[in-house]
């Protein structure tokens, strides 16, 4: 039988990628944060970082932090990477928030992306809903105007979709109204008395749902078995497993040698500014492949050797990673700085390893690792290319002169 959470992952793939990434070019100016040109849209950073209720800040806004509020007015986009995300004011555009902790309880022009432990939606969004995690709460004076698609452990679906509701959770509650179809992934699904739907309710499960006397669906009815799903074959699993970290130690060992001072240069960001290597990470991994793919097709060479570079910097990425849980353990132990990178670096890998094979931590871990790895890698490149701009100004200059 296929997990929910397999089914799910599958199936939101595809619906996520089918979607239109409308003013995604707006993430593209953020992945420049590091150069001095970067004043297309605010950028705010902190521990706490608040908009007050009285501010409106006509443009696109960036916030790293903490704990993030934004009870005041913003015209434009809205992303923010935080532990904890309140948003009580208005946003005129669309709103990409990751963090622990998402409550939503203002008006959303636009769409609203977000991805954490929890999310609560309790206010209109214009366009489509589409977010992630543990427990989701769309209350019952939430709008979508559009599509909704979440997926997550738990989710209470009591607000009013306009269009069709896409859901994959181990057990769903639907206690609001749907404009259209409402399709789930589910090992339990509810319908309340107070539940609507105009088009059809299909859903995927081993087990019926429960539909109360008083919930109404207009269209069919259609429950769909899962897949039965075949046997896992263990034969080469765990060479393969020793096989890839024999060869990662070896390739951190060769990097570090070859190239000490940038490899720790950008663990160092991961101490000493990690809030921002987390946005700048994010950032580069979601966008690079976006300007890879609009490349692709009028400059072939550009776009297969940033799409090239990208899956370097992903597999490089844990490096950086492994150099800074590395050192980090060293300095809690020994009290001082390693001489020598490498040996932070090797130590830390095997600890990522480790951790990585630890049923629903690993994939956690071995995420933030490679986005980690990457924001790090990305702030000391931007500097370095901003850097090697700032010395051939003034020489460009003058050799142009007569």
């Amino acid at each position: 039988m296929r997990p929910p959470a397999e089914a799910a992952a599958v199936r939101l793939a595809g619906e996520v990628a089918a979607m239109r990434v409308h003013r995604l070019l707006i993430l593209t100016f953020a992945v420049v944060l590091t150069t001095p040109a970067a004043y297309a849209l605010q950028i705010r950073s902190g521990q706490t970082v608040t908009v007050e209720k009285d501010v409106t800040i006509d443009d696109d806004l960036v916030v790293t932090g903490q704990d993030v509020t934004v009870n005041g007015t913003v015209t434009g986009n809205l992303l923010v990477v935080a532990q904890t995300v309140r948003i009580e004011g208005e946003v005129g555009g669309s709103v990409v928030a990751f963090a622990r902790t998402i409550e939503c309880l203002g008006k959303i022009a636009g769409s609203l992306q977000g991805a954490g432990e929890t999310v609560t939606v309790a206010d209109s969004v214009g366009r489509n809903l589409i977010c992630a995690g543990r427990h989701i709460e769309v209350g019952d004076t939430a709008v979508v105007g559009r599509d909704a698609l979440v997926a997550g452990n738990s989710i209470n679906a009591d607000g009013v979709v306009a269009g069709d509701l896409k859901a994959a959770g181990r057990t769903v509650t639907l206690n609001g109204g749907v404009g259209q179809t409402a399709r789930f992934w589910v090992e339990r699904l509810r319908l309340t008395d107070k539940a609507r739907v105009v088009g059809d309710l299909i859903y995927e499960g081993a087990r019926p749902a429960l539909i109360a006397p008083g919930a109404k669906v207009s269209g069919k009815v259609l429950h769909v078995l899962p897949e039965p799903r075949p046997p896992r074959r263990h034969g080469w699993g765990w060479p393969w497993r020793i096989v890839g970290l024999v060869w990662l130690l070896l390739f951190t060992a060769g990097l570090v040698t070859l190239l000490p001072a940038h490899m720790k240069a950008a663990a160092d960001r991961i101490r000493t500014s990690p809030w921002w290597v987390l946005l700048v990470g994010f950032l580069a991994i979601i966008v690079t492949p976006f300007i890879a793919f609009v490349l692709l097709l009028p400059v072939l060479p550009a776009g297969l050797m940033i799409g090239a570079a990208w899956l370097a910097l992903l597999y490089v990425s844990k490096v950086v990673a492994g150099i800074f849980v590395g050192l980090w353990i060293f300095r809690a132990l020994a009290r001082r700085e390693v001489p020598r990178p490498v040996l932070g670096g090797l130590l830390g890998i095997f600890v990522i390893w480790g951790l990585g094979l630890i049923p629903y931590l690993g994939p956690v871990v071995r995420a933030a690792a490679v986005v980690f790895g990457f924001g790090g890698l990305g702030m000391v490149i931007g500097q370095g290319i901003a850097a090697g701009y700032r010395r051939s100004g003034p020489s460009s200059a003058a050799g142009a002169g007569p």
